[in-house]
């Protein structure tokens, strides 16, 4: 990666988007003081220029405020990612998207259905139909994508999916 490099996260306020910007930061922090150093020697997430949170803060959380001073490295926008008129702005501009916003499990899936789709799966299909063609979409997911496997044969991403749940379908 470029020294350039725009972060676009989505649903960043979340558990696991306010850890990861923690120790994205955490590592630029080290990596502007260290300068690269031979472990580091392959471009990397670590010399990047900004990170853009887009949360709705649904749980009114508010594990990012320690950054929000850092208007240059870090920003936050508060906005739901079904709005994809507001959305578009933030994923044509990013060079890497990580697509955390989600109605997380089973039975949150299964009680609005169609929230789970939009949020679940339109806004990642949004993001991968309209991002820069040099854009890099890192996509964690859960296990519940694949539903239950054969006893005894271990799961890859090579794995047929058969999920068994609405969230699964949606991951």
């Amino acid at each position: 990666m470029s020294k350039h490099e725009k972060i676009l996260i989505t649903g960043g306020a979340g558990y696991i988007g306010s850890v990861l910007v923690q120790k994205l930061m955490e590592a630029k922090k080290m990596w502007n003081i260290k300068g690269p150093s031979r472990e580091w020697a392959t471009p990397n997430i670590r010399s990047f220029e900004k990170i853009t949170v887009y949360d709705n803060l649904m749980y009114k959380q508010t594990p990012l405020t320690q950054y929000c001073y850092r208007g240059d490295e870090f920003e936050f926008v508060r906005g739901d990612v079904r709005d994809q008129e507001k959305l578009l702005k933030y994923v044509q501009e990013a060079d890497v998207i990580i697509p955390l916003a989600a109605i997380v499990g089973a039975p949150a899936c299964d009680r609005d259905k169609e929230l789970a789709t939009a949020v679940n799966y339109e806004h990642v299909k949004f993001c991968c139909d309209n991002a820069q063609p040099h854009c890099k979409i890192i996509y964690p997911n859960t296990n519940s994508g694949y539903g239950v496997g054969d006893k005894g044969v271990e799961c890859t991403e090579d794995t047929e999916l058969k999920p068994i749940s609405h969230y699964g379908k949606t991951k």
